[in-house]
């Protein structure tokens, strides 16, 4: 498969040993999420990954870890602790 343009990379972990980003293959007309990665069974996927880390689709952003889920007391299921 051929890379025909990458959008918004970002670091998927934090360890930077996976990259999201928006993939355009000239195989396929519109943009989708890609998960590129070192390990990937893919030899694209690897070469990707290369090329993002070499700064050749731009520069990389930062991993933002998942904000924590805001749970509220009402709403939960179960016994009350006390």
């Amino acid at each position: 498969m051929v890379v025909t343009d990458v959008k918004s990379p970002v670091y998927a972990n934090a360890e930077n040993t996976q990259i999201n980003c928006n993939v355009k293959f000239e195989e396929i007309p519109e943009y989708f999420p890609f998960t590129a990665s070192p390990t990937d069974p893919m030899d694209y996927g690897r070469e990707l990954y290369a090329q993002l880390v070499a700064g050749q689709w731009g520069q990389i952003a930062p991993y933002v870890p998942p904000a924590a889920p805001i749970i509220d007391p009402a709403k939960q299921v179960g016994p009350k602790v006390l």
